[in-house]
């Protein structure tokens, strides 16, 4: 086989596999590059949910499993929301809020209002200053509002409850972290774009090489 050959069939298998992965799913998929497991536990992602225009719509976030969700889906922990439906103000919220299409109860707090993604990388607990009590740190059913352009880098965690109380993870609770990297209007679709730290075993540990 020739040298030129050669290389159009290597073009041409190259272009079909990125094809393949480019037609795959609803005009609203976005490619994400699969999770990262630092350890047996802990579990990095980014993923960028877009707002829910219809049932459809990647606007569900499942934590645990680090993978969208449409607005319809059952395993949804938590759903990027238009909170006013006026595409001004927009927040992520518990998937047990979906009206219609009941998802999984997540419980958050706030951490910090602008972390760079180096600082959120490097951190390594939710709580320095004690013991997580899942009962009372996790106070809130949804972030706070944010709006485009998004001004700082806000940093949440959350306990999957729902999946707690639902006998996932062999009765081990799930605790995790999230940036909001970008909120951004693209094709006349919000999106928002989070960077991603989970533990499945019940520990307040987010990178093992940091304590």
């Amino acid at each position: 086989m020739s040298k030129t050959i050669k290389i159009l069939l290597l073009t041409f298998i190259v272009s079909g596999f990125f094809g393949l992965g480019l037609i795959t799913g609803c005009n609203t998929d976005v490619i994400t590059p699969p999770p990262v497991v630092l350890d047996t536990n802990i579990h990095l992602a980014t993923l960028t949910a877009a707002e829910p225009w219809d049932v459809s719509s990647l606007s569900g976030i499942n934590f645990y499993d680090l993978k969208l969700e449409i607005t319809s889906g059952p395993l949804k922990d938590a759903q990027f929301y238009d909170s006013l439906g006026e595409r001004t103000r927009f927040q992520i919220r518990t998937g047990d809020m979906v009206k219609n299409f009941m998802g999984l109860q997540t419980k958050f707090d706030w951490i910090s209002n602008n972390y760079s993604k180096a600082q959120f990388d490097t951190l390594s607990k939710m709580y320095y200053d004690h013991t997580v009590n899942p009962n009372i740190d996790f106070p809130y059913a949804n972030t706070d509002y944010y709006t485009v352009p998004l001004a700082n880098k806000p940093v949440w965690s959350f306990y999957l409850i729902g999946r707690y109380a639902g006998g996932f993870n062999q009765g081990k609770r799930v605790y995790g972290m999230f940036q909001i990297d970008s909120l951004y209007l693209d094709n006349d679709t919000f999106r928002i774009r989070l960077n991603i730290k989970i533990n499945k075993n019940e520990t307040d540990q987010f990178n093992p090489y940091h304590n």
